[in-house]
């Protein structure tokens, strides 16, 4: 089992990686920068799919060095 994080999680193509991961049995860290109800809804609901895995909520601003 992998542990992953996928950036800017709560988009389209975010989301789409972190149902794959789920998918394949890896523990996945969902990053938001702005979302934070929605990445921990998908953390919750991912939970319930999945209870044998981790998934965490991540804020953050990737693009500042200094966050």
């Amino acid at each position: 089992m992998r542990s992953v994080l996928v950036t800017g999680a709560t988009g389209g193509i975010g989301r789409s990686l972190v149902e794959a991961f789920a998918r394949e049995g890896d523990n996945v860290a969902v990053h938001f920068h702005n979302q934070e109800d929605a990445a921990n809804e998908m953390v919750q609901s991912l939970g319930e799919q999945y209870p044998g895995q981790r998934f965490v909520a991540v804020g953050g601003d990737v693009s500042d060095e200094g966050a």
